[in-house]
């Protein structure tokens, strides 16, 4: 089980962007820290990253597992810019690659749910990409966020 997440545990450092695509679309550079630590003997793992908007500190959370005899991956992600007080609960698997490829789904009253896919991507042993994208009712996926990350020494 440790070898499945040990591409993420450490701490990292990157740029966040953030992309909205209404009322006009427009994008957001921040920078990004990330701590990533692995729970109950690795079974579980947890990324804790901030991020800013506007110059307002913004802060998120992902708890991930991992079945490897399903290769299914279950996560409750949630932030404190996105995410309505509400964990979104998702769900995807991990690729031989590392990639680990979850999606999920929210409320948008009075619309039909909305989907989310994260994708959380081992590009080096010291570089790292989080992206998000939001999937509206009977379209393709759209950019929401995509934050590249470099492992900080130690």
């Amino acid at each position: 089980m440790a070898g499945i997440f040990s591409n993420f545990v450490g701490q990292w450092e990157g740029r966040n962007r953030l992309f909205l695509s209404w009322p006009t679309p427009s994008e957001f550079l921040s920078d990004t820290r990330l701590t990533v630590t692995e729970l109950a003997d690795g079974s579980l793992l947890q990324l804790n990253y901030d991020w800013s908007h506007e110059g307002k500190p913004q802060q998120g959370i992902l708890l991930l597992a991992y079945d490897a005899e399903k290769n299914s991956a279950t996560a409750s992600w949630g932030d404190s810019w996105h995410a309505s007080k509400k964990l979104l609960p998702s769900s995807g698997a991990i690729g031989d690659d590392g990639l680990v490829n979850l999606l999920g789904s929210f409320e948008a009253p009075p619309d039909p749910d909305w989907g989310w896919r994260i994708l959380l991507k081992p590009v080096s042993g010291s570089e790292m990409q989080i992206a998000m994208y939001v999937i509206p009712p009977g379209e393709e996926e759209q950019e929401a966020v995509t934050a590249n990350y470099r492992r900080l020494p130690g």
